[in-house]
């Protein structure tokens, strides 16, 4: 095949460039220094190299099998069809890192982190805010398979300021300070509150729980002081056996119920207890503060009262027994 070596090709009117109605097939390497025009499709099987060029527009839409790199042959970004062609992957030095799948879900870093289309993630790692607050330092927020971790101050986790749930006013509050509240909106006594569960008699069986209305229902009925060693104790002092036997002899026992609810309880009212017995709470209501009574206090005399009576009867037993024997 013979050589055209040319200067200058233009159409036959010379009045621009040539116009191919056959097509152009071009096997080495090509040059265009002006303009160039293609109405149908343009196929290169190499490289296409557009160097100095602010902006490449197409009207219609550009395929590119093997993805689109920038940077470096070898290193760089590279945005390409991955997962069977189904999903966008963003390769970094030719590593996937970030893939979009045709559901809109977004995998970080080997599904490390999983942005879902309904709004849920899902992280297989740490969630860190602000600093990490591990070992005490930083003032940030971490969430792990460990638990939850806050520092609000730097350099202590000591500030640590709980967690709240539920909408404008919190259900369910856990706070540094030790305060921990659990608001149900219930007005059935017998909607439960507080479960506290073990497997101790049975996986998952409840070990107690306190319902709406303030009743505690447990397994074990007893309470068991940690620790009752006399050794262990100061400021020991008996209790007044006068004051008992008065207490429980002219404090009035009832059955009742609270306003609106509908849960039978029992005890005195903290109006007839004795001054010493009556502790004022934190709560008022248009009359004033709101009183309880102490029934640790209430539960010693009781013990002391019974004690009293059972001293008595056994004299009185005594006394009767030698009447009987002198009469005999």
């Amino acid at each position: 095949m013979s050589k055209i070596q040319v200067n200058e090709i233009v159409n036959h009117f010379d009045t621009g460039a040539p116009d191919c109605p056959k097509g152009l097939t071009v096997t080495g390497f090509t040059t265009f220094t002006g303009g160039s025009s293609f109405s149908g499709d343009v196929s290169i099987g190499g490289t296409l190299t557009y160097e100095d060029v602010t902006n490449i527009d197409s009207v219609g839409i550009v395929t590119a099998r093997s993805g689109v790199h920038f940077g470096n042959v070898g290193s760089g970004v590279t945005i390409n069809a991955v997962g069977a062609g189904t999903s966008l992957g963003f390769l970094v030095n030719g590593s996937e890192r970030v893939r979009i799948d045709s559901s809109g879900n977004v995998d970080i870093g080997n599904s490390n982190i999983q942005l879902n289309a309904d709004g849920s993630a899902t992280f297989v790692g740490d969630v860190l805010t602000g600093e990490s607050p591990n070992n005490g330092g930083g003032v940030g927020a971490r969430l792990s398979a460990d638990g939850i971790k806050v520092a609000r101050t730097s350099g202590t986790q000591a500030l640590f300021n709980g967690f709240e749930v539920g909408t404008t006013s919190p259900t369910v509050s856990i706070l540094a300070n030790g305060t921990a509240t659990f608001y149900r909106q219930s007005n059935n006594s017998n909607n439960s509150i507080l479960h506290v569960k073990s497997n101790v008699n049975g996986n998952d069986t409840f070990a107690f729980y306190v319902d709406a209305g303030g009743r505690v229902f447990a397994r074990n009925t007893s309470i068991q002081q940690i620790a009752s060693e006399r050794r262990l104790k100061e400021r020991i002092s008996p209790i007044d056996s006068t004051k008992s036997w008065e207490t429980i002899k002219t404090t009035p026992y009832y059955s009742y119920q609270f306003i609106d609810s509908d849960s039978i309880n029992y005890g005195p009212m903290a109006d007839e207890v004795p001054d010493e017995m009556r502790i004022a709470t934190d709560q008022s209501d248009d009359v004033g503060v709101i009183h309880t009574y102490d029934n640790g206090m209430l539960q010693a005399r009781l013990y002391v009262a019974l004690q009293t009576a059972l001293t008595r009867i056994e004299a009185l037993e005594a006394e009767v027994q030698a009447l009987k024997g002198g009469a005999s």
